[in-house]
């Protein structure tokens, strides 16, 4: 500590760092989805629009949170707008679920992907399929009902 309180360092709180957001946004893209073995996605200009307007009372960790969600939970090639914000709130606001709701959506968004792959992987073969995901088979049939794959 004694060593590291010679030079000390203030970092501004992201909010009077706008101008950082779109090359945190498009770092973070790039992480998550090389973490998630997903294509690179972006984000609209509305997305970075919004992001920049945002508090971001949890700083930088926040904002990768988020952009690891929702990394995990699109499907194409650009983020747009409603895959942020809630139907609700006309577009306007931040996202209308709670913490916990959004870490079990992510959750359960990661492990229909992960299902998904394991049934690539094993050609359709349930019974290979619930090997490879370490679950019983009739643990795999109650997600595949839960997440409606068939």
């Amino acid at each position: 500590y004694y060593r590291l309180a010679v030079l000390p360092l203030t970092v501004p709180p992201l909010r009077e760092r706008q101008e950082d957001i779109p090359l945190l946004v498009r770092h973070f893209l790039a992480k998550s989805s090389a973490r998630h073995n997903r294509s690179l996605p972006s984000a609209s200009p509305e997305i970075l629009k919004f992001l920049v307007q945002q508090p971001w009372a949890g700083n930088v960790r926040e904002l990768e949170n988020l952009i690891e969600r929702l990394v995990v939970t699109s499907a194409g090639s650009v983020i747009h707008m409603e895959k942020l914000v809630g139907q609700g709130n006309g577009g306007g606001g931040l996202p209308e679920k709670n913490l916990k709701s959004i870490g079990k959506s992510a959750r359960q968004d990661a492990e229909r992907l992960r299902i998904l792959d394991a049934l690539r992987e094993a050609n359709g073969d349930r019974t290979r399929t619930a090997r490879i995901l370490k679950i019983s088979r009739s643990s795999l049939y109650n997600k595949l009902r839960d997440y409606q794959i068939s």
